[in-house]
Order: structure tokens, then sequence, then C-alpha cells
């Protein structure tokens, strides 16, 4: 039991299978782990209180919207500097038929994971998934290099058991500068210009060892959410 339901709205009809089953992200399942965010997550998924994002998730959110409309050979609606749309199209590399946002759906008998592939490679019956973050280059890439970022595993995995062959699978990390979206100078949250691919090789190995995460911290989440409804409904 969890505090979601699936209704399918990826736009895939293939989905429809899985509406009315309880779902979880792996957004969610960090931030139920994280001290920094845990309290947010209990306040939005447990109360239905939405919290606003943080200025560095407003920011990666107009860096993926932006990304996903070149790739689309849409207009650039977002509200990006014309500095960082060139760093952008410089460092991204759009050639070949990609898919953005590319919907991922895990099944584990009483539940779904759901997530969104930023961006996915399709060559044949091959693939290359990626993941576009924007952060601090030097504090954060060892963390996406390790093992205990599993977030792409986690897509190659779904891939995999659509009958696809992963070729590789990276995250694509974006230096960020500034900290604050209204801020000017040095203040104004921007791309640096830095742009690193960290390598998240996938494996049988890393894909069990993910998904015994996700069924071990999901059955956490269940077991607080049935005593939160106890006290609270």
């Amino acid at each position: 039991m969890l505090p979601k339901i699936f209704k399918n709205t990826t736009g895939n009809p293939e989905f429809d299978q899985h509406n009315g089953k309880f779902y979880i992200s792996y957004s969610q399942l960090t931030s139920y782990l994280d001290e920094t965010y845990w309290m947010e997550y209990f306040t939005q998924y447990f109360s239905g209180i939405k919290s606003e994002s943080g200025e560095f998730a407003e920011f990666g959110t107009i860096i993926g919207q932006t990304i996903e409309q070149l790739g689309q050979n849409q207009e650039v609606t977002t509200n990006i500097s014309r500095e960082d749309l060139e760093i952008i199209k410089a460092n991204i590399n759009f050639k070949g038929d990609n898919k953005y946002e590319d919907p991922c759906i895990i099944d584990f008998g009483d539940f779904i994971l759901i997530g969104y592939a930023d961006k996915v490679l399709y060559e044949g019956l091959s693939v290359e998934v990626a993941d576009v973050k924007t952060l601090n280059i030097e504090k954060k890439s060892s963390f996406y290099g390790s093992k205990d970022y599993r977030q792409t595993t986690l897509y190659s995995y779904f891939f995999e058991t659509q009958g696809y062959t992963v070729k590789d699978s990276y995250v694509i990390a974006m230096g960020r500068k500034g900290s604050s979206l209204e801020g000017q100078g040095n203040f104004k949250m921007r791309l640096s210009g830095d742009v690193v691919k960290i390598p998240t090789p996938y494996s049988k190995e890393r894909a069990e060892e993910a998904l015994e995460y996700v069924r071990e911290t999901t059955k956490k989440i269940s077991e607080d959410w049935k005593t939160f409804q106890k006290l609270f409904a």
C-alpha cells in the first residue's frame, strides 16, 4: 500500500494495464531516504501538501525542458538565457533517433516504479540511456559515478525487459553556477559551460542490486504510510 495510484498519462497505451496500481518513483525513494528532504517527502506524499520546488530543481527542469524542445525541433519557450542555450546546443548530441522524457515502468507485482529517461538514443534494437543533471560538478560527479546512483540502471533494466540491448548508460553532468534564478551578476543561476559524461555501466549485478533497493525502500514507505493512515485517517 502506497500513497499514490497510477493513472496512465504517458501517451503509451501499453501502460494502461498498470492503471489502478500503487506506484513509486526514483525521486520519491531518494527523497524518503535523504535526511534533508525526508520531512518534505512526508508533507507532500502523505499529507498531500505540495511544496514548491527549490531553485536548483527548477533550474534543472528548465534545462531539461529546453533539451526536450530542441530535440523535438520545437520552439524553445523556456526562460533560458542565450548563453545557456548555446551551451546546450554545443554539448548535447541531438543526432539520430532520440526520444526525450521516455516513460519507463517496472512492474514489481503489488506496485510499479515509474520514471522518465531524459534522453534515449535508439539504434535498431540497442539503446543509449542518458540522464541529464545540472550540478556542482566538483562536489557531485563522484556520487553519480558510484553504485549509490541507480536511476540509469533502473531505466536501462526497463529497456532490457522490452527486448533492447543497453549499448551505453551515463549521466550528462552540466555544471551550474550562481545561486538564484532571479539573481544578478555572479549570483544569477546559469550553466557554467563545464559538461562531463559520467559512465554508469549497466550490468545484471547492478540491476539486481537496484531492484532490491527499490523493493526494500518501498516496503519501508508502505509501512510508514499504513502507520500514518491509522494515526491520522
